[in-house]
Order: C-alpha cells, then sequence, then structure tokens
C-alpha cells in the first residue's frame, strides 16, 4: 500500500515481533494485501485468506472465553476497589471518632483534675474554721462539765 494511504505509522509491538507464527500470519495478509492494492484483487488468493479466516474463526471462542474471564476480573476488581474506598472511608470515620473521644477523654480528665484541685484548696481552706469549731466546741464541753462539777 502507498504509504500516503496509511492512515497512521506505528511500529508493530515487541509481542508481535517475537511471535513468529503472528508474523508470518500477518506478513502473508499484508502481501496479499499490498499485491491487490498494486494489481487488483485476485481470486487466487482467496483460499489462502479463507484460510486464515478459519484460523481466526477457530480463535473466536477461546479469544471470547479469554475476553469474558478478563472482563470478569475487571468487574470483579472494580468491586474490591469500590469495597476498599468504602473501608477507608469507613477507617478515617472511626480514627476521626478515637480522635474526638481522645479530646474528650483529655477534657474531661482536665476537668476532673482541676476539680479534685479545687476541692483539695477548698479543704485547705476550711481547715482554720475547722479547727475553730473544733476548739469551740472543746471549750463548749469543757464549761458544761465545769459547770456539772461545780
Amino acid at each position: 500500500m502507498s504509504p500516503a494511504l496509511r492512515h497512521h505509522k506505528a511500529e508493530p509491538s515487541a509481542a508481535f515481533q517475537t511471535d513468529q507464527a503472528f508474523r508470518t500470519w500477518l506478513t502473508e495478509v499484508n502481501a496479499i494485501f499490498e499485491r491487490w492494492s498494486e494489481t487488483g484483487e485476485d481470486k487466487a488468493d482467496w483460499p489462502a485468506l479463507d484460510a486464515m479466516r478459519a484460523t481466526m474463526d477457530n480463535l473466536a471462542m477461546p479469544l471470547r472465553e479469554v475476553v469474558t474471564s478478563l472482563s470478569q476480573q475487571a468487574i470483579d476488581m472494580s468491586a474490591r476497589d469500590k469495597e476498599l474506598a468504602y473501608l477507608r472511608g469507613e477507617a478515617g470515620k472511626r480514627g476521626d471518632a478515637v480522635t474526638a473521644l481522645t479530646a474528650e477523654k483529655k477534657t474531661l480528665t482536665d476537668a476532673l483534675a482541676a476539680q479534685k484541685t479545687a476541692q483539695v484548696e477548698e479543704g485547705e481552706a476550711l481547715r482554720p474554721r475547722l479547727e475553730i469549731a473544733r476548739c469551740s466546741g472543746k471549750r463548749a464541753r469543757n464549761r458544761r462539765q465545769s459547770g456539772r462539777s461545780a
């Protein structure tokens, strides 16, 4: 074929270059079409093209099975990706909840410590009054006992 008629220019992949059976088949088909582009269609090439077509037809079912299997794997992978994204989201939510609970625990612990400190300070402030009350109570008992003894 004339290079001017080609829609693209691409080198065959390495896999095609190393697969001798495919390369032979591709070379034969290409040679027939090149010849047809120069000289026109030749019915003598039909049996070769028919044989290649039969080979392709024979590969259709195994190829279909491969494509079906790969399609199912892609669907399964997509489902796993969605599940993984969901689980990561849930883990993030739980992580956020743990962070919030840890902060709340610290707030409550700090409040409890402040309350204990305030109670200790209040107890210390009330100690002198308690001592005065004890002393007053002792004096009053002593007076009563002195009044009974006299």
